[in-house]
């Protein structure tokens, strides 16, 4: 059964995919705290969780004239929800994955007799594997 809110926003997501940029403020206000609530769940920090949510947004303001039914918003922005938490789970696997190494680096390096110059190109080394992100 179709709800109010949902026949609202597939008003709002034509209007957006015409062109009309006042008409993306309607699914915002109909759909971010329910979002924000799913975010919270899923990432489990309030500030990842608004992080997560500005991204959100963003694809979903790129991608909306690519939405082919307007019926299915629902599913299609739920699905960016949980892209953005893998996309976080992922940044802060490198982020821990970068920080193991520098440690290992630091570890090599506190026992090498070898200077500075060693230190260096092995940070050089560890800096060139990390992703362009």
């Amino acid at each position: 059964m179709r709800t109010r809110v949902d026949i609202l926003t597939e008003l709002a997501v034509i209007r957006a995919q015409r062109g009309e940029a006042k008409a993306f403020e309607i699914p915002v206000k109909l759909w971010q705290t329910r979002l924000r609530v799913h975010a919270v769940r899923l990432v489990g920090e309030t500030e990842a969780a608004n992080d997560a949510m500005l991204e959100v947004w963003m694809a979903v303001s790129r991608g909306i004239r690519r939405v082919d039914d307007p019926a299915r918003f629902r599913s299609w922005v739920y699905r960016i929800v949980r892209n953005k938490r893998a996309d976080l789970i992922r940044s802060e696997q490198a982020r821990r994955r970068l920080t193991q190494k520098l440690i290992d680096v630091e570890a090599e390096s506190s026992s090498d007799e070898r200077g500075d110059d060693s230190r260096v190109d092995k940070l050089r080394t560890v800096i060139r594997t990390l992703p362009e992100e």
